[in-house]
């Protein structure tokens, strides 16, 4: 009958459970999406990162901008974190064992404590919140304007451009920052020790516990882990920032996300390298 009411509440209610399906579906699908995407990316930067060709002056004058503004920007950062842990595990680790007549054991327990997990986690930290954040809000902003539709129109491949040289700046700059935290916090360490007079054991003495203490593994596990989360955190940062932002607050919108991306990055590498080597 043409008088028949028409019963639209029925058909969203047969329809419930399709896109309740639907949209777990997607959530469920999206992670390992967002993995394969993300290590497709990452073998394209290591395939292009060997072949002479990739490396133009443009490509090289923007290594070397994120190199600067990553290594030689965070590096008052790191010194002031080394510099207080330093004072705080290593004086104390001298302290303790000298009083505990174990002196012998500094370097050991130096190098499982600072060496192979603190010194790389607290430098991809300062490196995510100085350095990522930044980067994040840069790549999302130019996603935004189309400046990336402009780049491939002119002939400019943005893998090569944007992602290459932030990703292995990144993955460089971590290692580097990660030896230099280690230098300052053993020096600090050292030094307040004395002064202090928790201890009477000098640099030289304190330098060859260490190193003795240190084996293949651990000088492996210090580049690996380090280059390893600085080259995944440069991946997940660039991968986050040019990803379409949500809603209608611009890029700023990606930051929360990508930063908790990159943080849980930087746990799960650390806790594989670290059990392996």
């Amino acid at each position: 009958m043409s008088g028949a009411p028409h019963r639209p509440l029925a058909v969203d209610d047969a329809s419930l459970p399709r896109r309740f399906l639907v949209a777990t579906g997607d959530r469920v699908l999206r992670t390992p999406v967002a993995i394969v995407r993300g290590a497709a990316v990452a073998v394209a930067v290591l395939h292009q990162a060997l072949r002479p060709v990739s490396w133009r002056r443009t490509v090289r004058a923007e290594l070397l901008r994120q190199c600067l503004h990553t290594g030689v920007g965070g590096l008052a950062a790191t010194a002031i974190a080394a510099l207080l842990i330093g004072l705080a595990m290593v004086s104390q680790a001298l302290y303790w064992l000298e009083l505990a007549g174990q002196p012998e054991l500094v370097g050991q327990i130096l190098v499982l404590v600072l060496v192979r997990e603190i010194a790389p986690l607290v430098v991809a930290f300062i490196v995510i919140g100085r350095t990522g954040s930044v980067m994040v809000i840069e790549l999302g902003r130019m996603e935004a304007g189309g400046q990336l539709r402009a780049l491939d129109a002119q002939g400019v491949d943005p893998l090569l451009y944007l992602i290459l040289p932030r990703v292995l700046a990144m993955a460089v700059s971590t290692f580097c920052l990660t030896v230099a935290f280690l230098a300052v916090a053993f020096v600090a360490g050292n030094l307040g020790s004395l002064i202090a007079g928790f201890s009477d054991m000098g640099p030289t003495e304190l330098a060859d516990l260490v190193l003795g203490a240190m084996g293949p593994a651990e000088f492996a596990l210090v580049a690996i882990k380090s280059l390893g989360i600085g080259f995944l955190v440069g991946l997940v940062v660039c991968l986050g920032g040019l990803a379409p932002a949500p809603g209608v607050l611009g890029p700023e919108r990606k930051l929360p996300r990508v930063f908790v991306l990159a943080v849980l990055t930087t746990f799960l590498v650390s806790a594989m390298v670290s059990a392996v080597l």
